[in-house]
């Protein structure tokens, strides 16, 4: 059993417009990393009208300067969503009981089930939820959470918060255990 700590990043624009994967950015509980980036993406990496005109965001700039802008021009990186999810099986190796970790899952998952198909189609052994660090953070007292800093909304740098964040909501784990334990 291992944990994965992972971000997607998408466009959303209502029940109109299904949700359109961008990226995917995985950490492995052994530190080894996995990011990659919707082909379709290429063609909009440089051409803001066009992508605003094919998702139907108008004048909305909030995925094109928070997203598509940090997205790199690295080629290797750009795959069809089969192969991503071919590659993401062979990241989790023979791991036979993966724990799927992200902050604000509830979209992350469905992007993650929808790189295979539907949520039926997931691989035998991955769950069909993934974990979430807010829902932890909340049930701790909603403690404030590591600063990110540089990279947010790149998968991958966003994967690596989700390490940090699930590492420091385990110390605060311990912490109000050792309390109750010792009695204070």
């Amino acid at each position: 059993m291992s944990k994965y700590f992972f971000d997607t990043e998408f466009v959303e624009n209502g029940s109109q417009f299904p949700i359109e994967f961008i990226s995917i950015g995985i950490v492995a509980e052994d530190g080894r990393t996995y990011y990659a980036i919707n082909l379709k993406m290429w063609a909009y990496r440089k051409t803001k009208k066009g992508f605003q005109q094919k998702y139907n965001l108008g004048e909305d700039d909030w995925v094109w300067n928070n997203v598509m802008m940090s997205l790199e021009d690295d080629s290797s990186l750009y795959k069809q969503p089969e192969q991503i999810a071919q590659e993401i099986l062979g990241f989790v190796g023979e791991d036979k009981d993966p724990k799927f970790w992200a902050y604000y899952s509830a979209y992350d998952h469905v992007v993650l089930c929808q790189l295979f198909g539907k949520m039926v189609d997931l691989p035998e052994h991955f769950p069909m939820y993934t974990r979430d660090l807010k829902q932890l953070c909340d049930e701790l007292g909603n403690p404030d959470l590591p600063e990110q800093g540089e990279g947010e909304h790149n998968a991958l740098e966003d994967a690596h918060w989700n390490v940090e964040a699930y590492n420091f909501l385990q110390e605060v784990l311990k912490s109000k255990a050792e309390k109750l334990l010792g009695g204070n």
